[in-house]
């Protein structure tokens, strides 16, 4: 992997709000609740996902689904509440990192631009 995690988690999408209706994975916040750690340090409670995309930006994700299960790459201690510097679905970890069973090379075929693991 390209950076250092102390966690790499499985989490829940608990709550979803999108800035804009009309384009609802553009900016959005969410709250997530770990569920599971899969690599690292063992940590619980709550998270705060933010993004904003950008034209620049070269990972566009979907608008998470209540419920949803989401990957969560942390490095450092999340606390209670604390943001999510990275986060994926799981179905796109399912794809890209090792972990999950994933090949980093398949991001090349994921829609729109190539991603890569944080």
């Amino acid at each position: 992997m390209a950076r250092d995690f102390v966690t790499v988690a499985e989490a829940r999408v608990l709550s979803v709000e999108a800035a804009d209706p009309s384009r609802p994975s553009r900016e959005l916040v969410a709250s997530l609740e770990i569920t599971g750690t899969v690599d690292g340090y063992s940590q619980t409670g709550r998270l705060t996902l933010r993004h904003r995309g950008v034209t620049e930006c070269p990972v566009r994700l979907p608008l998470p689904q209540l419920g949803e299960e989401w990957v969560v790459y942390l490095g450092w201690e999340a606390g209670d509440g604390g943001p999510a510097s990275y986060a994926w679905p799981k179905s796109w970890a399912e794809r890209l990192d090792a972990r999950f069973g994933g090949s980093p090379q398949a991001g090349a075929e994921m829609p729109g631009r190539a991603h890569e693991l944080p």
